[in-house]
């Protein structure tokens, strides 16, 4: 004790407040990379989104689709969970949203079709929250039962997903169908006329999200082949769809948006989830274009992208990135040139005068 007490009264001022410094310093460090999502958030002006009664995310999951709908009474529906590879970070996004916006638990989420790239997150998901509906493709496992004769996915992750959907307590499981929901903002499903095709994509549906008068259409994956079966739903009902902000369907491959589809549904916004170089086609980015699209956000070049209804479209995007790992470095590499020098052996008086030069 004497020892301790002996070194304590011998230690230089300069020693003491480099280690203050250091400590303060790596505090500062964990508190930012901590909290470095909210950070990024904030940067990229998503509090005010936060703000509004409807919103729309469109999460940065890669080459992979998941979106994230709150509702004005604050209820939320996903659509689509991205991949596996992404799942960690997409599982935080949403997690981050639905606190900002005091949600505890997700009242739909809808898996479009049994691709990896749409349903690879829900595993997780279902892990991390509680999921009161599930509305499902016309797609079964292998390991299920299969009555209907509906089309089997052989893949594992889809059989995974299946069997952790059953598993999901307190959650009501339904295949896609026509149905229309209010939760302060209206959503209408428009489910696959036919039970089989021959690809899984043809199995997404169009789901539309109104609210004031504005509206939003999600595709999916759905081929030209289900657009064209979508405009004909559209016509047996006598329904005129007018669409503001259009998610492009199958991350902007050429073999969807279709110019009858998009001639049809007269958007101006265009969002599209895409991440490597083929995506999107430059011909969708055309005729997109000459559909009379104006505003074009891809995933790949600005991030996550929300947006909200109001007296207009409000719509923010991830384009700003603070790159927190290398901050972290560049900030360390500073604090070790800091201590290093001969600044905290000067009397405290030459300190200030140094700050103060400087």
């Amino acid at each position: 004790m004497n020892r301790f007490i002996w070194r304590a009264k011998n230690l230089k001022f300069g020693q003491i407040y480099r280690a203050l410094f250091v400590v303060l310093m790596a505090l500062l460090l964990f508190t930012l990379y901590n909290n470095s999502l909210a950070i990024n958030f904030y940067l990229n002006g998503f509090n005010k989104l936060f703000r509004s009664d409807f919103q729309v995310y469109c999460l940065d999951v890669g080459q992979a689709s998941a979106n994230l709908i709150v509702f004005p009474n604050k209820s939320s529906m996903l659509i689509d969970t991205g991949g596996q590879e992404t799942a960690q970070d997409f599982v935080e996004d949403v997690e981050y949203i639905l606190n900002k916006n005091k949600i505890t638990e997700i009242e739909y989420l809808v898996l479009t079709h049994s691709d990896e790239d749409h349903v690879g997150g829900a595993i997780l998901l279902l892990d991390s929250f509680q999921v009161n509906n599930i509305i499902r493709p016309k797609i079964v496992s292998k390991n299920e039962e299969n009555p209907n004769s509906y089309r089997v996915a052989s893949t594992l992750v889809y059989t995974d997903v299946v069997n952790a959907i059953s598993n999901e307590p307190n959650c009501e499981v339904t295949f896609a169908q026509y149905e229309t929901f209010d939760f302060g903002a209206t959503v209408t499903i428009f489910a696959p006329e036919k039970d089989n095709y021959s690809q899984t994509n043809a199995y997404s549906p169009f789901i539309e999200v109104e609210y004031k008068e504005k509206s939003v259409l999600f595709c999916g994956d759905a081929p030209s082949t289900r657009e064209k079966e979508f405009l004909k739903q559209l016509q047996e009902k006598n329904l005129d769809l007018d669409v503001d902000v259009l998610v492009v369907g199958h991350h902007g491959s050429n073999s969807s948006s279709c110019k009858e589809f998009l001639q049809e549904i007269c958007a101006e916004t265009a969002i599209i989830s895409a991440q490597d170089k083929l995506h999107p086609h430059k011909e969708v980015i055309d005729r997109l274009k000459e559909s009379g699209v104006t505003s074009i956000y891809v995933t790949k070049d600005v991030g996550t992208i929300g947006f909200s209804f109001s007296s207009g479209i409000l719509i923010k995007t991830h384009s700003f990135s603070l790159d927190f790992p290398l901050f972290v470095v560049v900030v360390s590499c500073c604090t070790f040139f800091i201590i290093t020098s001969s600044m905290f052996d000067k009397p405290f008086k030459n300190r200030i005068y140094l700050f103060k030069k400087k």
